[in-house]
């Protein structure tokens, strides 16, 4: 049976009787529509349309042949069948009217185009504004909301909302927002904003109080304006110097060491709307030493359209722990770019790392501490106005 006989619905038959051959010739003359006929003990075992089984009534008859229903399929009797089971019916229709009512409002709300303004900032913006998460999507005015944040927002050349099922696209464009100009007119000098030693000097304007090589501490004049007519300059210029600083941690004889044992298993929940209802299949991991990640997905009505659910996947893999003795050299080496690693990551913006100088202290037979002294260079030129 093709997919259109399974739409109509069909029957499987099962014919026995002196003459069962002679019943589906019968059939066959009388335009029955027959197939998937096959011969048994008993008879033969065929396969008809719903519509078609009332006419076998004369072809039994003439071929003295007793037909019985074996099993009835397709989507009518499926329809009936499902039709029978009321408090199913109605659970189905108060699903479809819940996902309705929840497809009226706005449960997650995405930005778009933001560069300097932060995601938060522009949803605290829209909250003002009167667009938040469970607003009534009906009543969510696109030109005065737009109106409203530009005029609350400087930063902000235009800004436009679009609703796409439960999904409020926020699309923004800022303003390119340009530093003032130094006043190069007015009279200043560069002072050392740390202390370091001189690498090098770059005046653009002014007179060098320093040389390449001096000490400076922080706050000391390094490039002075000149007088010019009766005024002093804007004195300028780069001037970078040499310092130093150090980080250290205690030595770690042992390192846990993570295998993936290659087995995993995936949890599935369901989060409805934004208030954090959430339908878990399993509550329990299924592994003790496990490593973790979780993925989300929206769940599209047509394949477009938001609904207001959320399947999240939970995935786990199986992990076992170990642990491993180092070497001292080894365990060393591992602290070192820890040290190095962290470092980095606070470094702050324009300061540079020249060198690194490695320092051992043996505390104890099993406890060592290591330092890392890091030479750094960077721009200390400050410009500071003079009265």
């Amino acid at each position: 049976m093709d997919f259109s006989h399974r739409i109509s619905g069909y029957l499987v038959l099962s014919v026995s009787g002196k003459y069962p051959e002679r019943f589906v010739n019968l059939c066959a003359l009388k335009g029955i529509y027959i197939t998937d006929a096959v011969r048994t003990n008993d008879g033969i075992i065929l396969c008809t349309l719903k519509k078609d089984f009332r006419k076998m009534t004369v072809p039994a008859k003439r071929s003295g042949c007793r037909v019985r229903i074996i099993k009835k399929a397709g989507l009518p009797f499926f329809a009936k069948k499902i039709f029978r089971r009321k408090f199913l019916m109605l659970g189905a229709v108060a699903f479809l009217l819940t996902v309705g009512i929840l497809n009226s409002f706005v449960w997650s709300i995405r930005i778009e185009g933001n560069e300097k303004l932060t995601k938060e900032e522009i949803k605290i913006l829209a909250n003002y504004c009167g667009l938040r998460q469970g607003v009534v999507k009906y009543k969510v005015d696109e030109k005065s909301f737009s109106e409203k944040a530009l005029a609350s927002e400087p930063r902000l050349s235009w800004i436009w909302p679009e609703i796409k099922g439960t999904v409020c696209y926020i699309r923004v464009r800022e303003k390119e927002l340009r530093d003032k100009p130094v006043d190069t007119k007015e009279p200043a000098r560069v002072i050392a904003k740390r202390s370091g030693i001189i690498t090098d000097i770059t005046v653009k304007r002014g007179r060098a109080t320093v040389s390449v090589g001096d000490s400076v501490v922080r706050g000391q004049e390094l490039i002075s304006p000149v007088t010019e007519g009766s005024l002093p300059t804007h004195a300028m210029g780069d001037v970078y110097a040499s310092f130093w600083t150090k980080s250290g941690c205690e030595v770690r004889h042992e390192k846990e060491i993570i295998t993936y044992t290659g087995r995993e298993k995936n949890y599935y929940s369901i989060v409805i709307g934004s208030f954090g209802m959430s339908f878990r299949f399993s509550s329990k991991a299924p592994y003790e030493c496990y490593s973790e990640k979780k993925s989300e997905k929206e769940v599209l009505l047509f394949g477009e359209i938001p609904l207001p659910l959320r399947i999240i996947r939970t995935e786990y893999k199986e992990a076992v722990k170990d642990k491993i003795v180092l070497t001292e050299e080894k365990a060393v080496s591992e602290a070192e770019k820890k040290i190095i690693a962290d470092y980095k990551k606070e470094l702050p913006e324009g300061v540079e790392i020249k060198n690194t100088l490695l320092k051992t202290e043996k505390l104890s037979d099993r406890e060592t501490y290591v330092t890392v002294i890091f030479e750094c260079s960077e721009n200390i030129a400050l410009t500071q106005k003079t009265d």
